[in-house]
Order: C-alpha cells, then sequence, then structure tokens
C-alpha cells in the first residue's frame, strides 16, 4: 500500500506526491478534481482551491505538505516493523525513502517568505491557503529547529490558528474561514490529534498540552 503511492501519485516525477484519482469506474465525480480532493479526505479544503487536475498524471499540479508528511512517518514506522521481521532489506528501503522524503519536505515544501510549510503548485509557487495539515512536518521529523519554532507562533497567532478554540481547518485570516463548512473553517479532531503529535515529537509539550487541554473543553461542551 505505501508503495502504491508511489508509483501512482508523483505526477511530475520530481519526488514528491501529489493527491490524484482515476478516469476508471462510474462512481460519483470520476475522472474530476472534486475527486482528486476527496482523495485527500479533506474534500473541500482551500488548500487545494488554486491547484487543477492533470490528465495525463491524474494527479492535481500541487504537491501537499500534509500527504508527504503522512508518508514519511509511514515509511519510517513500516521500516521499524521490517526491521523487527528481520526484513533488514526493506528496512533499509525505506528508511532511506523516507530520509530523502523528509528532506525534499525540509527544503522545497518550507515557505522561507512566510516561515511556513505549505503545499506548492509545479509552477513553483505557494498556495496562499494554510491548513493544520502545515504542522505535519513536525510529526514526521523533517522540520528544522527554526521551521518548528516558526509554525508554534503560527499555532498562537490568532489571526492564523490561535484565538479561542483550536485548531481552525484554514488560518483564520484566510477568505475561506467565514464559510463554516466542512474544512473551511471547522475544527476537525484528527487534525487536532496529528498536530499534537507533531508538537510532542518537536519536544513542544507546553504547545501540545494547551491543544490537548483546548480540545478537550470543545468537544466536552457538547455533552454539557
Amino acid at each position: 500500500n505505501h508503495d502504491w503511492w508511489w508509483r501512482a501519485r508523483d505526477g511530475n516525477q520530481n519526488g514528491l506526491l501529489e493527491h490524484g484519482t482515476s478516469p476508471l469506474g462510474d462512481s460519483f465525480y470520476v475522472g474530476t478534481k472534486m475527486a482528486a480532493k476527496d482523495d485527500s479526505s479533506m474534500d473541500n479544503s482551500p488548500v487545494h482551491d488554486e491547484a487543477t487536475l492533470d490528465t495525463r498524471s491524474w494527479t492535481l499540479d500541487c504537491e501537499d505538505v500534509g500527504l508527504n508528511s503522512l508518508l514519511a512517518l509511514d515509511g519510517e514506522m513500516l521500516a521499524k516493523i521490517a526491521e523487527a521481521l528481520g526484513k533488514e532489506t526493506d528496512a533499509a528501503r525505506l528508511t532511506k525513502q523516507a530520509d530523502e522524503l523528509k528532506e525534499r519536505i525540509r527544503q522545497r515544501l518550507w515557505n522561507e517568505s512566510r516561515q511556513v510549510f505549505a503545499n506548492r503548485l509545479w509552477s513553483g509557487e505557494f498556495v496562499r491557503s494554510l491548513a493544520p495539515t502545515s504542522f505535519y512536518p513536525l510529526l514526521c521529523g523533517a522540520a528544522t529547529p527554526d521551521q518548528a519554532a516558526a509554525m508554534v507562533k503560527l499555532l498562537h497567532d490568532p489571526r492564523k490558528f490561535g484565538g479561542t478554540w483550536l485548531l481552525p481547518s484554514v488560518s483564520r485570516d484566510d477568505p475561506a474561514f467565514p464559510d463554516n463548512v466542512y474544512w473551511r473553517g471547522r475544527i476537525w479532531p484528527p487534525l487536532n490529534y496529528l498536530t499534537y503529535g507533531g508538537l510532542k515529537r518537536q519536544g513542544e509539550d507546553a504547545a501540545a498540552t494547551q491543544l490537548a487541554d483546548d480540545t478537550a473543553r470543545l468537544f466536552a461542551a457538547a455533552w454539557v
């Protein structure tokens, strides 16, 4: 399953992966950009608004920071499993692949001018919209200490991801935030959980605790 992503979701063959789809079948949205967006489980997220569907590769023309970070983590964990099973060749291959992907995330999905990890179009331009997936390089261990520190600032910035409730599914200053529909502003537990894991891995325990406490308050409120 891990290897399938590398075969099917690197539309421009540069080692960074994109979400995509297939023209086969007769399901909803088959062969459309919407189907490719659904591939992310964040179907109407504004981080996909600027992308287009490349019908040669059937991927979006946009490298997704969340997807690449999760696959880097997936490869790292699979390597540990392979090692425990005595599959040394597989472990070495997966480790090398994951390490190389982390380096590409660190170098090519970091927007220096904004001091943030972001999706990047094949044109080289960074996508304007930011989601909590921008924190996922912390989860896979791709972020440098300086990059992680810059991301933590965004966590506390009330114009971005800070504020009364954490974490909005798009930054608060994004034009899509007021839509408050699915992934355009609303808060989703999986995004909070994965961001929490990244903060813990990076050693940002105070920020992780704040996020966990805020999340617990938010969801407990529904039962009061």
